[in-house]
């Protein structure tokens, strides 16, 4: 947990907690990235192995090598969304921040009274990674929430948004009696 390293959508207002991705999330990335290599290397090793043909031989290290640098470029853009998804909580609400690039860049969340519950899921590997998805659930519709997989410690963060949600809940029934 970070505490007011990051800057609300409203930013003066405090952050009280931020929660990232876990390194989990990096090496699916890193493992799918791995996989392409070794497609492309084998078509690249075929084609130099077992093609006759000088033009299909160059055709095929064509194509290897393109499945090469799409799959790296993929990656590359993969790794850096990870990095820029962030969850973090202030006194409006539960936001998600996600985007590197201009016009995909964006906060979206839900908002104190909005909020129906916090809950993570939880599986043997997530356990023993703490890594870990989460679901804050809007109370009125299902395509406000937020939902985020690889949370690390992320069953701290839904610990410490539904103790906020309790807490501002509580606070709002004392101030209508």
């Amino acid at each position: 947990m970070y505490e007011y390293e990051y800057e609300s959508h409203l930013n003066d207002v405090p952050v009280n907690a931020c929660y990232r991705h876990s390194w989990v999330a990096y090496a699916k990335v890193i493992r799918r990235l791995l996989f392409m290599s070794v497609i492309s290397a084998g078509i690249s090793w075929a084609a130099v192995n077992n093609i006759e043909h000088v033009e299909m031989r160059i055709v095929t290290m064509v194509i290897g090598s393109s499945i090469f640098i799409i799959s790296l470029a993929i990656n590359i853009y993969s790794l850096f969304y990870l990095k820029s998804v962030y969850v973090y909580t202030d006194p409006d609400g539960v936001w998600l921040y996600s985007g590197i690039l201009p016009w995909n860049k964006g906060i979206r969340g839900v908002k104190w009274r909005d909020v129906e519950e916090a809950s993570y899921h939880t599986g043997f590997l997530s356990w023993l990674f703490k890594s870990y998805t989460i679901h804050v659930g809007h109370r009125f519709t299902k395509t406000s929430e937020i939902l985020v997989d690889n949370l690390n410690r992320g069953n701290k963060a839904v610990e410490n948004i539904n103790m906020m949600h309790k807490t501002i809940l509580d606070a709002e029934r004392e101030s209508l009696d």
